[in-house]
């Protein structure tokens, strides 16, 4: 009876092996292929009034990273200003050459060059 006990627990362990290997490579190779991913690559941040102003270069994709060619982010007080995706194999658009000037901010992307004025609303919030 004990000899039967092994066999039968030994059985188990060997099928559930491959099982429990085969879900965990289904999972990467789901994450991998349909995943979300976000890493920064580089980061600057400029002084804005009070406040500070964020440029990222960044992966921002869904699925494989290897070939993404990365996304430019300017950032302020947690709104996103700017956000371009670069064409695959091409220099542009990169938010780049920022300056700060009062409550203007200029930039440009290698396409479009940008003046925005941020100023604060006077009117009281309800």
């Amino acid at each position: 009876m004990k000899f039967k006990f092994r066999y039968f627990f030994a059985v188990i362990f060997i099928l559930s092996v491959p099982l429990i290997i085969g879900f965990l490579a289904g999972r990467l190779y789901q994450d991998a292929r349909h995943g979300y991913h976000f890493e920064v690559r580089q980061e600057e941040k400029f002084k804005f009034g009070e406040s500070e102003l964020r440029w990222r270069y960044a992966t921002d994709t869904v699925g494989p990273t290897f070939m993404d060619p990365g996304t430019t982010i300017i950032e302020y007080e947690g709104r996103t200003l700017y956000k371009a995706r670069r064409g695959f194999q091409e220099s542009f658009p990169f938010a780049q050459n920022i300056q700060i000037s009062g409550n203007s901010i200029y930039w440009n992307d290698g396409e479009y060059a940008f003046h925005l004025a941020i100023t604060a609303r006077t009117q009281n919030r309800e």
